[in-house]
């Protein structure tokens, strides 16, 4: 074959190839195309970040202790969610950018929390405060896709649980103390002491002004307080639930402190209270391994 006849053909293949990677090129450049006339339309969003290229596969996860002295600092990403996962439940939150930012509860749980970042380039803080008073402070800002930094995906806010524990104690003392204070300040019905308990039948005569109820419990397992605590100079008087009268397996064992030691006393279930037939300004409450202690203030 004349070689002459050949280049037409070569120069046409050559055509064809250049119109081919044209088109690509022009699809990469974030431009569209239709194909055939079903108007679909293909196009590259340019929008992946080269960062998660090399990155491993727990770059994206976080831990954060909760302290009184440093906050967390968080990065996001626009068009991504960070989970954040609290050890105790979150009562009330303050967030200093809400347009740019939004931070909502997942499932109406109060510990799993989503936190989105909208546009890049900004930042502000978050402040939570869980049901036992502890502050979880963060700074958070949104990056864009070009970032070379990761996002967090899964955040895990953690407190050291003796603290914690500190914390959730200091918070039933003083809920404990708001409520004595509370019952105080109000009058107290005198004659309806007297009906629940009868108690001048069964002892001698006492004066109503001797009554005190101004006990507080100071340490151990709030479960074993009892409704009401108060004494009429002569004896103690205990209100459980009326369930727990009549089963000797629920109620607690009471004991007078005396020189800093448990003594055991007489004690006898009348009119809807546990009495013990003494007074004291200490008491211990045990139930098995648990125990709390009483004190009176006069």
């Amino acid at each position: 074959m004349n070689i002459n006849t050949i280049i037409p053909f070569v120069v046409i293949f050559l055509l064809s190839c250049s119109a081919i990677a044209r088109t690509m090129d022009i699809l990469n450049e974030n431009q569209t195309i239709n194909i055939q006339s079903n108007n679909i339309v293909i196009e590259n969003l340019n929008a992946v970040q080269e960062a998660f290229n090399t990155s491993s596969s727990t770059a994206n996860i976080k831990v954060c202790k909760q302290s009184k002295v440093t906050i967390c600092k968080l990065r996001l990403r626009e068009r991504m969610v960070a989970l954040l996962k609290f050890d105790e439940k979150i009562k009330s939150f303050i967030l200093g950018d809400s347009l740019n930012f939004s931070f909502e509860q997942i499932n109406h749980s109060r510990h799993t929390f989503k936190l989105q970042g909208i546009y890049p380039g900004a930042d502000t803080n978050l402040t939570a405060i869980g049901e036992s008073g502890l502050i979880y402070a963060f700074y958070i800002r949104i990056d864009s896709v070009k970032s070379k930094f990761l996002p967090f995906f899964v955040v895990r806010v953690v407190a050291n649980p003796l603290l914690l524990k500190k914390a959730k104690e200091n918070k039933k003392a003083l809920q404990v103390e708001n409520e004595i204070e509370k019952n105080s300040s109000k009058e107290i019905n005198i004659d309806e002491v007297k009906e629940s308990i009868d108690y001048l039948s069964t002892k001698p005569s006492v004066k109503p002004e001797s009554l005190n109820f101004n006990f507080k419990i100071i340490n151990g397992d709030e479960a074993l307080m009892p409704k009401t605590i108060f004494d009429d100079g002569v004896w103690t008087y205990w209100q459980y639930g009326d369930k727990n009268l009549n089963s000797t397996s629920k109620l607690p064992v009471i004991y007078a402190v005396v020189d800093g030691h448990d003594m055991p006393v007489n004690s006898k279930i009348e009119g809807g209270y546990l009495i013990t037939e003494t007074i004291s300004d200490k008491w211990t409450i045990r139930s098995g391994e648990a125990h709390a202690c009483v004190h009176k203030f006069k």
